[in-house]
């Protein structure tokens, strides 16, 4: 208990500005989903030919994985790339379905008796609309929007998948580090913020529904559509502010690569330059973001790069590989690997210290129960590979986020996972790493992977990331990891001591 309070202490600065990130895109969203899905709502009970079309087409959407529409998304041009565009995007078109179908039942419903007095007195169409159908329909229109804003604050956090901010930055950096404290900030927040939106909602339909105030509905109406403007002018200016000559330093899932990346920040925010962290996204999403252009840098290991990124079978030899990784991305992509920090973070399989044998190869037949990060269950440096190299020895393989790999294994839920061999909690937790006695993975030197304009941007960054090549070493950055995971500090707290030694 005390840990969550201090961690509240800590991070309040952070926890209100995510808070605000997460407020703003749902926001936009809605704003988006009212503007489009009203109207549209309405075209449908004049076009009721038109009804099975959209509304499948709107209930087809809401069927979509959150993540698989993201992914969609980022490809589009216009709104594809990482951040604010594709995440209002998506959180948009979940919001239509509720909206779109509230609108048209809630005007099929009004009282047709009264609709066709209006028109014996004369009313046009858009005078019975205005006045007759539009009041009448507006709690069950209302109680869509209700739906649609509760289900947008939910699906938002995932929006930290691709850079969007918000409160899922805090959950999967919390999941990543087995943070519990950091999951529960990022989680309460979200909670209430749908609290909060279903009860005003609520009341507000209650209020529509009232006879006592009669000219509350109008009010309502102007006050509710100022009031959704205001935050769209709001949410589409404010990623507009930091616009210029921003660097955007991005990290992969999982520790080490977020320690490294806000080194890399710390490091640009030392000549002045204005940065941007976009930490905890997919680890293809950071190289697709920096050869878009919509990332200049983050942390890339070398056999990553020769195996999933240019599809190479594996090498060994750390300068080897590095050489061939670098000539690559500048040919193709005109990226710049700069020299690698010092250090190998190879992938690695470890088991518990009293089951554990010597050797991956022992492990053939055994039928383990075996746990996977995302990436390495289907990369060919991953399982495939390493199937195909030592003979299989998974009974049963379970995908997951890496942090949460080693308290399984740790607790007896598994028998063998991928690990990182630099990782400060095979240490903490007393879990042996096997020797790759087949030599199958190869070399994972860290390295700055920067954009071509990163140095145009800040002139005085490439002499200062250079001379921290070859200065962190196994032991430093297994260190600094389990400074993170087990003592709980904060990332930047971390790279700011280490800094700090390297420049006396």
């Amino acid at each position: 208990m005390n840990s969550f309070f201090s961690y509240f202490t800590a991070n309040r600065a952070e926890i209100l500005k995510l808070t605000l990130e997460h407020c703003g895109m749902v926001s936009v969203a809605m704003s988006l989903g009212v503007l489009v899905g009203v109207p549209l709502g309405i075209l449908l009970t004049r076009k009721k030919h038109l009804a099975p079309i959209i509304l499948g087409a709107t209930t087809t959407l809401q069927t979509i994985p959150s993540v698989a529409l993201l992914a969609l998304l980022m490809l589009l041009p216009l709104i594809g790339g990482i951040g604010f565009k594709p995440a209002i995007t998506a959180l948009f078109l979940y919001s239509l379905l509720a909206i779109v179908e509230n609108t048209y039942a809630g005007i099929e419903q009004v009282h047709q008796p009264t609709v066709e007095a209006g028109r014996g007195m004369g009313m046009t169409d858009t005078q019975i609309l205005t006045f007759i159908e539009i009041p009448q329909a507006l709690p069950i229109i209302v109680a869509g929007v209700r739906i649609s804003a509760v289900v947008c604050v939910a699906t938002a956090t995932i929006a930290s998948y691709i850079g969007a901010g918000g409160l899922g930055d805090l959950i999967f950096r919390g999941v990543g580090r087995a943070n519990n404290a950091m999951v529960a900030w990022g989680a309460l927040p979200a909670i209430a913020l749908s609290l909060m939106v279903h009860t005003g909602l609520t009341q507000f339909e209650r209020r529509l529904q009232s006879k006592t105030a009669p000219n509350f509905k109008r009010i309502a109406v102007f006050f509710g559509i100022g009031t959704v403007l205001a935050f769209a002018v709001f949410g589409f200016l404010s990623p507009k502010l930091n616009a210029g000559k921003t660097i955007v330093i991005g990290s992969k899932p999982f520790t080490e690569s977020e320690i490294l990346g806000e080194m890399v920040a710390q490091l640009a925010e030392s000549t002045g330059a204005r940065v941007e962290r976009k930490f905890y996204m997919g680890g293809n999403v950071c190289f697709e973001s920096v050869k878009s252009g919509d990332m200049d840098a983050y942390i890339e290991y070398t056999g990553t790069g020769l195996v999933a990124h240019l599809k190479q079978p594996a090498l060994t030899g750390s300068a080897r590989v590095y050489e061939k990784v670098k000539h690559a991305y500048k040919e193709r992509w005109d990226l710049n690997l700069l020299t690698p920090l010092g250090f190998n973070n190879t992938y690695a399989i470890a088991m518990r210290s009293t089951d554990a044998v010597k050797t991956i190869s022992q492990l053939k037949g055994r039928g383990l129960r075996c746990g996977f990060d995302l990436e390495f269950a289907d990369r060919p440096d991953g399982y495939p590979g390493l199937v195909k190299t030592y003979g299989e020895f998974c009974g049963e393989v379970k995908q997951m986020n890496s942090g949460l790999l080693y308290q399984a294994l740790a607790n007896g839920e598994l028998d063998a996972i991928s690990a990182y061999a630099t990782d400060g909690r095979i240490r903490t937790l007393d879990l042996a790493v096997l020797d790759d006695d087949r030599e199958f993975f190869p070399p994972y030197d860290a390295a700055v992977l920067a954009g071509p304009n990163l140095f145009l941007k800040a002139p005085g960054l490439e002499a200062r990331l250079n001379a921290l090549a070859g200065k962190i070493s196994d032991a430093d950055m297994t260190r600094m990891n389990a400074e993170v995971d087990s003592k709980k500090r904060a990332p930047k707290d971390v790279v700011r001591e280490f800094l700090a030694t390297l420049d006396k």
